[in-house]
């Protein structure tokens, strides 16, 4: 179901008017014979309906939309994924496959780097979903959480962040971290990357850096 557009809504309007477009979607899949849809960005992805109540559109150019799904399977969690307008996602898609090509790569000369590669696909002329990877956070959060406004005189957000967020012994989360950053340093410096920003760069709750 397609938002209509409307000049001079509110944020929380814009809001309820997507999440009542979603009934629409919602009711299809109850029609369905299987009452459950595959997620284009992974087809092993099956969800049984859309939470409208999580759903929403996110402070970013082009209003991308967030959107959540429940897991079919009762013990998994739920799909999260950002719809994005206007935006070219084929050099994207592209570098996400060169991402996985370097692991395999890498994994078949015994170098057990670690990469954190989510899914993306494009479902029409500058349109596409991105997958959220659960439990990150951006540089640019955890540098606000840890730091305030002094960030910039701050040396230990990330460590603090990791310490008080982190699910692994500090050897694993260590070990994680450090074979993260040079399998993601190493690829965008061969593919000659350059767009890396506290804004886009993210860590993991198990210490994984993408």
């Amino acid at each position: 179901a397609e938002v209509p557009t409307k000049t001079g809504l509110t944020e929380a309007e814009e809001t309820a008017l997507l999440q009542d477009h979603l009934i629409e979607i919602n009711d299809n899949i109850e029609r369905s014979r299987r009452k459950e849809i595959s997620l284009p960005i992974n087809f092993k992805y099956r969800g049984k309906c859309i939470k409208r109540e999580k759903c929403g559109i996110l402070r970013a150019p082009g209003k991308p939309l967030l959107i959540v799904l429940e897991n079919c399977d009762p013990t998994g969690q739920d799909f999260v994924i950002e719809f994005r307008l206007g935006v070219d996602l084929r050099k994207d898609i592209v570098c996400l496959q060169l991402f996985k090509i370097m692991q395999q790569l890498w994994f078949e000369n015994d170098l057990k780097t670690k990469m954190s590669i989510y899914h993306l696909v494009g479902t029409g002329l500058n349109q596409g979903m991105v997958e959220i990877v659960k439990h990150s956070k951006s540089l640019s959060k955890i540098y606000k959480e840890e730091s305030g406004p002094f960030k910039a005189l701050a040396k230990s957000q990330i460590t603090n962040w990791i310490q008080h967020n982190g699910i692994l012994s500090e050897e694993e989360l260590l070990e994680n971290f450090l074979m993260s950053c040079i399998a993601y340093c190493t690829a965008t410096f061969i593919l000659g990357i350059s767009d890396r920003t506290t804004e886009n760069v993210f860590i993991k709750t198990n210490a994984e850096v993408y």
